[in-house]
Formats: structure tokens, C-alpha cells, sequence
């Protein structure tokens, strides 16, 4: 298996045509400092902060030789209106980056930010800039 990026919602996933170059992922430790006579500051860890996901992605407007989804192949407006109607609906989907070796990332979140371009003589491609951030359930 290679490495890909999905998103499941309501038993159906969807593989993003071209895989980013790299996903990064952010998680903190949340510590609070006091200040305490004769010894000074001290930290005492609370608890992890949710977790950041952020990537780059292109989203071509036809199933190029390098597209991982060619035999399902779907636009790049198919997906923009997927990722702007959970995020607009305020919908938490399943975010899956598999690297078919182990220690995937698999995370309820929450589109926190999309940021499109479409470059000129390669109208219709997009390249995407996602945001997520991790969603608990409560």
C-alpha cells in the first residue's frame, strides 16, 4: 500500500487525488507555571492541547498521469464542495494519512481553515492548504 490521504464521513471515504508532499502535525503540552517563595518557577503539566494538522495539496481538474484516484477519478470542485460544506456546516469528518508501514493518522477533526489558489495556465487545478484541527466528541 502507498502513502495516502483520506477523509471519511458517514461510510464513505473519500482519497484525495494527489498526495501532499508532507503532513505536518503540531501537539502541545499545556503547562501552567507558578511561581513558588524560595524555589522559584516550577511547571506542572494539565493536559495536551488538540492536535494541529496542516498540509498542501493540488486538486487537478483531470486525472493527470500522477493522479492516485484515476479509475475514480473526481474534479477538483467535487471535493472543494465537500471540504466547504462539512466545514460550513460545522461537520467533523474522520482524517486518515496512511503511509502502508504503520502509525497512521487517523483523527475526528474539524476543517478549520482552506486556503485555494488556481494559477493562471492551470485554470481549474487547485492547490489546497488545509487546517485541521482535531475534534472531541462531548
Amino acid at each position: 500500500m502507498s502513502y495516502a490521504i483520506y477523509f471519511d464521513k458517514d461510510n464513505a471515504t473519500y482519497r484525495l487525488p494527489v498526495n501532499p508532499e508532507q503532513v505536518d502535525t503540531n501537539s502541545i503540552q499545556a503547562i501552567e507555571k507558578y511561581e513558588i517563595l524560595k524555589l522559584g518557577q516550577i511547571a506542572v503539566p494539565t493536559h495536551m492541547e488538540l492536535t494541529e494538522y496542516s498540509f498542501e495539496v493540488e486538486l487537478p481538474k483531470e486525472p493527470y498521469s500522477y493522479v492516485e484516484t484515476s479509475g475514480d477519478f473526481r474534479d477538483a470542485d467535487f471535493y472543494l464542495n465537500l471540504f466547504r460544506g462539512w466545514r460550513d456546516n460545522l461537520i467533523p469528518v474522520r482524517f486518515i494519512a496512511s503511509n502502508g508501514i504503520g502509525d497512521d493518522i487517523n483523527s475526528l477533526v474539524l476543517i478549520e481553515e482552506l486556503n485555494i489558489i488556481e494559477k493562471a495556465g492551470e485554470e481549474g487545478d487547485k492547490y489546497v492548504s488545509f487546517k485541521l484541527l482535531e475534534y472531541r466528541e462531548f
